[in-house]
């Protein structure tokens, strides 16, 4: 997910800069002079609280977002990574905040992950919201929005 997020900011990043040098007059040495009302609206954006922006830029910063999200509300392959197992207590090993999980019969569960090592060998197990073991392989799962 990093590597997807990362390539959105560097095309977004990439499409400014490419706006901002066409409204710029390029200079003999290279440099770019920006126009007097690129100056103003610039700085006046960059002085204003989102919430203080008209709505058409909110609508612009919204389009944005957009190509975050998308990459944010994909489901993550088990093959690929797992959910972060990081609080401890009284049980065995680490386990995850509640995720949303798809079987490999396409069975959906509100489910925690649990990670880590018993009697020497490693453990990775799924439990419903009940606290049952699910016997069906986890293909899939997705992180429930805060």
């Amino acid at each position: 997910m990093l590597e997807k997020l990362s390539k959105i900011a560097h095309e977004s990043w990439a499409g400014w800069t490419k706006y901002f040098f066409e409204k710029g007059v390029k200079n003999a040495d290279g440099t770019i002079t920006i126009p007097k009302w690129g100056v103003e609206r610039w700085e006046r954006q960059i002085k204003t609280d989102y919430k203080d922006l008209s709505e058409k830029e909110k609508e612009s910063d919204r389009t944005e977002a957009h190509k975050y999200i998308s990459v944010i509300k994909q489901w993550n392959l088990v093959s690929e990574i797992m959910p972060l197992a990081f609080d401890t207590g009284e049980w065995d090993g680490k386990k995850s905040d509640k995720v949303i999980v798809e079987d490999n019969v396409g069975k959906k569960y509100l489910a925690t992950y649990y990670e880590g090592f018993m009697d020497g060998s490693h453990f990775k197990d799924w439990y419903d919201e009940r606290d049952n073991y699910i016997n069906n392989e986890i293909i899939k799962w997705y992180p429930i929005p805060e």
